[in-house]
C-alpha cells in the first residue's frame, strides 16, 4: 500500500490573482459607517483572442471597481473569466430636523407623534434608496462589461454580505492541497471528489486536465497491427489524468485519520499518486 505524502508548508498569499485596482477612496471609505461594500461575482466566456483580460481590467478601472480576485482559463477555443468585484456604495442619511420648544404636555404629545412619523418615512426612504443604488451598481457593472468587451458573454450576480462574513470566518479552519496523477478513465473525477466530500472537505479550487501518454503512439501501433478495434481516448492508457485541488477543512466533519485511510484506499483502487500538503491559506 502506498503512503500518502504529507508535507507541512507555510504558504505566502498568492498575489497573482490580486490586481492593484484599489484606490485611496476605498480604504478611507471602509472606515466610514455611511458606506457599504457590495460584492459581485462576474463570469464571462467567449472565443479566445489577445487582450481580453486587459479590456476587462480597464473596464473595471473606469467604473472604480476593485477586482479582489479572479480566475482565468482557456478551455478549448474559449477564454473564461471568473472574478470577484467590489464597490463601496454610499448611503446618505438625512440630518435630524431641529425640534421646537415644548411648552405643554399636549404639545409634547403632538411633537412626539410627528417625530415618529418622520423617522418611519426616513427609514422607508433609505431602504428604497439603498435598493435602487444596489440595482444601479449592478447595472453599471453589466453595462461596462457589455460595452467595453465585444463578442463576450458576461453574467453578474451579487454576493450577499453575510456570505462574505462567513467566508472570512471559514478561512481560519485550515486547508489542504492535493495533486493527483493517474491514468484517465471515465468517472475518475467523480470518484475523487466524492471521497473528498466524505472526508469532510470542501473544494475551494480545482484544476484538472488530461494529456496523451508518451506511450500512446506505441500502443496504437501495436493495436493496429493486431487489428484491435477497441481504440479511443482513455483506453489502454492513452491518456494521463492530472488534478490539483485546494480543499477547506469543514469544522466538525474532518478527521485526519479517516482522511489518511481514504487517500491510501484511493491510491490503491485507482493506481494513482496522491501528494498532500497542509497549507495555511487558500492557494
Amino acid at each position: 500500500m502506498k503512503k500518502t505524502k504529507t508535507k507541512t508548508k507555510e504558504m505566502k498569499k498568492d498575489v497573482a490573482f490580486n490586481f492593484p485596482l484599489s484606490f485611496s477612496s476605498f480604504s478611507s471609505s471602509s472606515n466610514n459607517n455611511t458606506n457599504n461594500k457590495r460584492s459581485f461575482v462576474v463570469t464571462g466566456y467567449g472565443l479566445d483572442r489577445p487582450g481580453i483580460y486587459g479590456q476587462f481590467s480597464r473596464a473595471m478601472l473606469n467604473i472604480r471597481a476593485d477586482v479582489e480576485s479572479s480566475r482565468l482559463a482557456r478551455l478549448g477555443p474559449d477564454f473564461t473569466i471568473t472574478a470577484l468585484v467590489s464597490f463601496f456604495v454610499n448611503r446618505t442619511r438625512k440630518q435630524p430636523r431641529k425640534r421646537t420648544n415644548v411648552k405643554t404636555h399636549a404639545d409634547h404629545h403632538k411633537i412626539r407623534s410627528s417625530v415618529l412619523e418622520e423617522e418611519e418615512e426616513e427609514e422607508e426612504g433609505e431602504a428604497t434608496t439603498s435598493a435602487g443604488t444596489e440595482c444601479e451598481t449592478k447595472k453599471r457593472l453589466q453595462d461596462a462589461l457589455d460595452t467595453r468587451i465585444d463578442n463576450f458573454t458576461f453574467d453578474v450576480r451579487e454576493v450577499p454580505p453575510e456570505t462574505r462574513q462567513n467566508e472570512e470566518q471559514s478561512r481560519a479552519r485550515g486547508y489542504k492541497k492535493l495533486i493527483i496523477r493517474a491514468t484517465n478513465f471515465p468517472g475518475i473525477t467523480a470518484r475523487i471528489t466524492e471521497t473528498l466530500s466524505n472526508c469532510g472537505l470542501n473544494i475551494e479550487t480545482l484544476r484538472m486536465d488530461t494529456k496523451s501518454s508518451p506511450f500512446s503512439n506505441n500502443n496504437n501501433n501495436n493495436n493496429n497491427n493486431s487489428n484491435n478495434t477497441n481504440l479511443g481516448a482513455g483506453v489502454g492508457g492513452d491518456e494521463m489524468y492530472f488534478c490539483e485541488t485546494t480543499v477547506r477543512l469543514i469544522e466538525g466533519s474532518f478527521e485526519e485519520e479517516k482522511f489518511t485511510r481514504e487517500m491510501e484506499k484511493l491510491e490503491d483502487e485507482l493506481s494513482c499518486d496522491v501528494d498532500v500538503e497542509d497549507v495555511s491559506d487558500m492557494q
